[in-house]
This record gives C-alpha cells, sequence and structure tokens, in this order.
C-alpha cells in the first residue's frame, strides 16, 4: 500500500466519523454513506491506475468471511425481487440497502487483501481511535452542558437522549464506543505495535493517549445506559478470555514441541560425533 492511498484511507475513517450535514438531511448516517463511497472510489481508482501502469500485481485472496458476506449481499439482492413484486414504492430503497450491502463486501475484501503488514492495522486502529475521542468528548458536551461543538445548542441536560454525536442517536455512539475499547485496550498493553518500536518516548504517550480514550469510550458507554452494550461488552470480555487462554496453551504446546524437536536433534548429532570419536 502506498503513502498516498494510506493517507486518503486515514481521511476517509475521519471524515466519515466526523461528517454531519443537518443542513442537508435529516438523518446523520446518509452523508456518512456518500462519503465513504466517494473515498472508497477514489481508493479504486487508485488502484486501477496502478494496475494500468503496471505498478500493482492482481491478486486477491478471499477468506471464507469474504464469501459469507458476499453470499448475505447476494441474498439481498434477491430479497429485493420480492420487494418489486409486492410494493414496487420501497423497491429503490431496498435496492439501495442491497447496493449499500455490497460496497461494505467490497471495502472488507480491500481491507483484506491491501492491510497486509501489522504496521498498516494499526496505524489506523489509532486514527480509528482518535477519531472516537472527538465523538466521545462531544457526547459529553452534550450530554453535562447540552451544548454540542458541530451544532451548538442542543437538547438538555444530563438527559440520555441528549448524548448524541456525530455518530448519530445514543444507541450509535454507545455501539461505536463498544467497537473502540478493544482497540484502546489493545493500545495500552501491546508491547508492539508495528512500527517506533524504539521510540519510547512516543510509545509512551500512545500508551497514556489510549488509556485516557479507554475511560473515555467507557464513561460514555456507561452514560447512554443501553444494556445491549453491556451484555456485549460482558460476552465478548469472557469470549477474549477463553480464546486467549486456549490460544496461550497451544502457543506453549507448540513452544515446547519445537524444544523437544530441538533436543532429539541436538541428542542425535551428539550420539553420532560421539560413535564417530569413540570409532
Amino acid at each position: 500500500m502506498g503513502k498516498f492511498e494510506e493517507l486518503v484511507f486515514h481521511l476517509m475513517i475521519v471524515v466519515v466519523t466526523l461528517l454531519v450535514g443537518r443542513k442537508f438531511t435529516h438523518e446523520f448516517s446518509v452523508p456518512k454513506y456518500a462519503a465513504l463511497a466517494t473515498f472508497f472510489v477514489v481508493i479504486l481508482l487508485l488502484l486501477i491506475a496502478k494496475l494500468f501502469r503496471g505498478k500493482q500485481k492482481l491478486s486477491i485472496y478471499i477468506s471464507l468471511p469474504n464469501v459469507a458476506w458476499f453470499i448475505f449481499v447476494a441474498a439481498s439482492f434477491v430479497s429485493t425481487i420480492y420487494v418489486f413484486i409486492t410494493n414496487r414504492f420501497y423497491f429503490f430503497y431496498s435496492i439501495n440497502v442491497a447496493f449499500f450491502i455490497a460496497l461494505t463486501a467490497i471495502l472488507a475484501l480491500y481491507i483484506s487483501n491491501r492491510f497486509s503488514s501489522k504496521e498498516l492495522i494499526t496505524r489506523a486502529m489509532l486514527t480509528f481511535v482518535a477519531s472516537g475521542v472527538v465523538v466521545a468528548i462531544d457526547a459529553l458536551f452534550n450530554y453535562y452542558l447540552g451544548r454540542s461543538m458541530f451544532f451548538g445548542q442542543f437538547g438538555e441536560r444530563y438527559s440520555k437522549m441528549g448524548i448524541k454525536s456525530t455518530i448519530g442517536n445514543p444507541i450509535f455512539v454507545a455501539n461505536f464506543m463498544t467497537m473502540l475499547l478493544p482497540i484502546a485496550f489493545y493500545f495500552i498493553f501491546s508491547n508492539e505495535y508495528g512500527w517506533w518500536q524504539k521510540r519510547q518516548k512516543l510509545t509512551l504517550a500512545i500508551r497514556l493517549f489510549s488509556f485516557f480514550s479507554f475511560l473515555l469510550f467507557l464513561a460514555v458507554d456507561l452514560l447512554c445506559q443501553t444494556r445491549s452494550e453491556y451484555i456485549a461488552m460482558i460476552v465478548c470480555s469472557v469470549a477474549f478470555g477463553l480464546l486467549y487462554l486456549l490460544y496461550s496453551r497451544a502457543k506453549k504446546a507448540e513452544q515446547q514441541s519445537l524444544f523437544q524437536a530441538k533436543l532429539k536433534r541436538f541428542m542425535a548429532v551428539f550420539f553420532i560425533g560421539s560413535t564417530i570419536l569413540v570409532l
């Protein structure tokens, strides 16, 4: 992935997260869909230009989750046939949803193929966290001050429904905060980000920023009072603990097997060498 392509992707994260356009549309999400589609088309055009210039080879890796996603895309388009037959008034709405699902499937395929190194992945994750901090601060402003950094006077103070931000209503805000919690958690405790390993001061600054971000996300999550997010956090934490335990055991067993293999090779070499010396 080139630097300019990565820059466009990071701009897409920030713009889609923070973009609001209530002067043009009532829903927060409509301009975000347009921005996401626009940025992604730009990225695809960059890739197509590289293909024509011979700077990029066409190789696509499709995993099982990608296959499942495209099956869901096919089901979305097939479902619009029934809508067209029974109620043509809603057909264009349904087909638009199907096209957006197709866009997300292609985007997922792009991410799984282009983000091939830990360095690229962690940089994108950090951009998500930084964008989420702005969303969280704006949500807290809405709750405690009744004002938004983007909208000015906005709702009542200390009201659950006032915890809105550039993402949308409190449910969407809580969902976004919950998704960012494990990412911030990773940056707090990870020993290697894939970049700047030797710059200890910068690594410390990222850890402190991530810790501050984690507290912000958790505070907004609790203020949103969304039970589904609480359940999701508990279930995901338990699942993470179990999977990490299994991973640790498998890694330990792998290390033991490697040690045993090395020991066997050493004993074989030692035995052959000793035999030769004795003879």
